[in-house]
């Protein structure tokens, strides 16, 4: 019973609706990218694991927060490494391969978007 009270209260970020309007000041949604990347980190067992991925989301974040102007072969690396840890982990551990498909798809998106801006 207390571990449903606890799946209720703390209801993971994968299963709200990802049809919400970005932020006045988060167009590309990078905070609602951060709170999964976290989530992901959060069941992962390796620091080494961790570690990597949450470095590879820091150079993805502010490689993508240059806008369209700044963006050059640094940025491009940086989303293309941040898409690479997130196909290793989901071949490292395949629990995670939604949620990493998931955040790829995401990343797809907001390079995307940062490119237009």
């Amino acid at each position: 019973a207390t571990e449903q009270l606890t799946a209720e209260r703390f209801d993971s970020v994968w299963r709200q609706p990802t049809s919400l309007p970005p932020l006045k000041r988060d167009p590309l949604g990078m905070l609602d990218m951060a709170f999964r990347v976290a989530e992901l980190q959060a069941t992962l067992v390796s620091r080494r694991d961790r570690q990597t991925l949450v470095d590879a989301f820091r150079d993805y974040h502010r490689a993508v927060s240059k806008g369209q102007a700044q963006l050059d072969d640094q940025s491009h690396a940086s989303c293309s490494q941040f898409q690479r840890v997130l196909e290793q982990l989901a071949s490292d551990h395949p629990h995670l391969v939604s949620r990493s498909a998931d955040l790829q798809s995401r990343v797809d998106e907001q390079w995307r978007k940062a490119s237009m801006r």
